[in-house]
């Protein structure tokens, strides 16, 4: 159990660094493409999408990150008037929703995307290269998603104080 807790550590904080890294890259990108128009104006072709890029993957890796941490986007005034066991079973179901909608939306649907643009061959404008490389990326991150719903969520996270072993208010 504890080499599990230090395997989801390293993950996590592995995937947070990643996200720094790709921010930074984000707003390296941004400065040199607003440097090369303004000051020497002829403005760089590949960092415009560059930058789609990069927001991109720092989009779907923030909502991992944010989905671990428990802060991902939720409207959970209804549920939090609920009892504290059917919290538990509307959180099972949210997060067993969320997980299939990765897999099956982001994940099957982004391989059949890059399927589809490796058989037709589309070459990036801007970066010239084959554009299904840089649509695979962000469908093999957004398989920690699923990975990270998985964790049981359970009255742990709705009573962090709760001593174990005692049951839950009704």
């Amino acid at each position: 159990m504890k080499s599990l807790r230090i395997l989801k550590w390293v993950l996590d904080r592995s995937l947070e660094v990643l996200v720094m890294v790709v921010v930074a890259v984000l707003v390296l990108d941004v400065l040199w493409q607003v440097f090369t128009r303004f000051v020497l104006g002829n403005p760089s072709m590949w960092t415009e999408e560059l930058a789609t890029f990069m927001l991109i993957w720092v989009s779907l890796l923030g909502a991992a990150v944010a989905l671990g941490r428990g802060a991902h986007l939720g409207i959970d005034y209804f549920v939090g008037k609920l009892p504290a066991r059917a919290k538990v079973r509307t959180e099972v179901i949210v997060f067993s929703c969320v997980a299939a909608f990765s897999f099956l939306v982001m994940i099957v649907g982004g391989i059949d995307l890059v399927a589809s643009m490796l058989l037709l061959g589309q070459e990036s404008r801007g970066q010239r290269s084959a554009r299904f490389l840089h649509h695979a990326g962000p469908h093999r991150a957004l398989s920690v998603v699923p990975v990270r719903t998985s964790r049981s969520p359970g009255p742990d996270r709705l009573y962090p104080d709760r001593p174990a072993g005692l049951p839950l208010p009704e």
